[in-house]
């Protein structure tokens, strides 16, 4: 890591819409916000399935976005407008694999806020033979992820 650590407020916002099912969501985390070679990190825990507790992280280049989680929690996502993805993701019913297409992607990064918007949409792949289609998506998702990075205060007084 390089550069000081500040505090940070993560809210994520969720719309999965499966043939005519939708389901929004809505989750909070605390956690740091730092910089590497100029780019924003953001460091979480999340709370998974089975109650433990897993680290997340948000690199935020350019031109994409990457959610990059423990191997427990695995699959990790990287939103890329220019590339379709191919990802895993432990399930209770075993590996899955998707192709992730990225449709849109736009970042706001601001002194002490960043805001991510993204559309996207999976297809699931049910065997290792199977062609990726970019016309069939089983899944479409849309993400709003606003980081509000808090100041140190000072006891300089």
């Amino acid at each position: 890591m390089s550069g000081p650590q500040k505090p940070a407020h993560i809210t994520l916002f969720s719309r999965e819409q499966s043939g005519n099912e939708v389901q929004t969501d809505r989750f909070e985390f605390e956690g740091a916000w730092y910089e590497k070679a100029g780019k924003p990190f953001i460091l979480f825990d999340e709370l998974v399935e089975d109650g433990t507790r897993v680290r997340s992280v948000l690199r935020i280049d350019p031109d994409k976005v990457a959610v990059l989680r423990h191997e427990k929690a695995g699959g990790h996502l990287i939103l890329d407008p220019n590339h379709r993805q191919r990802m895993k993701h432990p399930s209770p019913y075993g590996m899955l694999e998707f192709f992730v297409t990225t449709h849109q992607l736009e970042t706001r990064i601001l002194t002490d806020e960043i805001q991510i918007r993204a559309e996207y949409s999976l297809q699931l792949l049910f065997d290792e033979q199977e062609a990726p289609d970019s016309n069939k998506q089983d899944v479409y998702r849309s993400l709003e992820i606003l980081i509000d990075g808090k100041k140190e205060s000072s006891s300089d007084a």
